[in-house]
């Protein structure tokens, strides 16, 4: 992912001068392997600075209404859909 994509917070558009583990957001949570099969689909790692990463991962409800990440909340909701049709299988 870093290799393929530019090197900046795909919200914020800050850039991130190297990769850490806090710059990769699942959009769909790893946590409590809810999404296992999910995990790795590079469509479901997004690029974020970690002050958006956090806000992500534990602030939900301020962002709802922010234009900035209404593409993030439509990416959640089609990958939900994706993986229901995978999921089935």
């Amino acid at each position: 992912i870093w290799s393929e994509r530019p090197h900046y917070c795909q919200v914020t558009f800050e850039p991130i001068p190297e990769p850490t583990p806090t710059n990769f957001a699942h959009c769909l949570a790893k946590a409590l392997n809810k999404y296992p099969k999910f995990k790795l689909n590079p469509q479901n790692i997004i690029l974020m600075s970690e002050t958006a990463h956090y806000i992500w991962d534990h602030n939900r409800k301020s962002i709802l209404n922010d234009p900035d990440w209404k593409w993030v909340i439509e990416l959640e909701a089609s990958l939900k859909e994706q993986y229901k049709l995978v999921h089935d299988k």
